[in-house]
């Protein structure tokens, strides 16, 4: 991480729309890989593999990991680690829209006024960093990747709503317990062996839908 550069100008872009009871298809699947290759042209995609999870998985196969290494570039949200000493340092994140479209999250009308859906290709990124969900692994598994491959196979299906995703993500309860308990361990680890790590915050706002 480095101070913040220069902003540059940011690419404007706007999540794709449907009208009620619109039914999917393989060209809306195409379109939506289309800009995703436009995204990961953006300087700022970097911020997706340092983000991790599941925009690492669908930004990596189009660029390389080395991109991280030239630093930030600017022109859009920058995420904060406060480091006990009281040095601020940053990085390039990405908007909420930049992560929803990396998903292929569109906005569906359900025909009931102004009551709107959202589905997406993808599970929604902040779902992975929900406390709640027992898919972050903290690393991309096998496991992961089964089902990332599995759902490329399975693309002529529909997109699916968030809510959907939300209840897959969540998983069983004894998984969510493990998670927490590892994390806890974990933490008491840096206390005890690296106290000046433990208490390095990100700052990470997952958003409610």
């Amino acid at each position: 991480m480095m101070p913040k550069p220069p902003p540059s100008m940011p690419v404007i872009y706007q999540l794709p729309s449907r009208g009620p009871n619109y039914v999917f298809s393989k060209r809306d699947f195409d379109s939506y890989i289309h800009l995703r290759e436009i995204l990961v042209r953006q300087p700022r995609i970097r911020a997706a593999l340092l983000r991790g999870g599941m925009p690492w998985r669908l930004v990596i196969s189009f660029t390389h990991a080395d991109k991280i290494l030239g630093g930030p570039v600017g022109g859009g949200p920058m995420r904060e680690v406060h480091h006990p000493s009281g040095e601020t340092l940053v990085d390039d994140d990405l908007t909420d829209l930049e992560l929803d479209l990396l998903c292929g999250t569109y906005i569906c009308d359900t025909g009931q006024g102004p009551v709107i859906a959202y589905k997406s290709w993808f599970p929604p990124a902040f779902f992975f960093e929900k406390k709640d969900c027992a898919e972050n692994y903290g690393q991309w598994t096998d496991y992961r990747e089964a089902r990332y491959r599995g759902r490329l196979s399975d693309i002529g299906a529909q997109p699916e709503p968030v809510s959907r995703w939300r209840d897959q993500l969540r998983g069983l309860k004894e998984t969510r317990l493990l998670n927490q308990n590892m994390e806890k361990l974990a933490l008491k680890f840096l206390n005890e062996h690296h106290p000046d790590m433990a208490h390095l915050t990100c700052e990470w706002i997952p958003k409610e839908r």
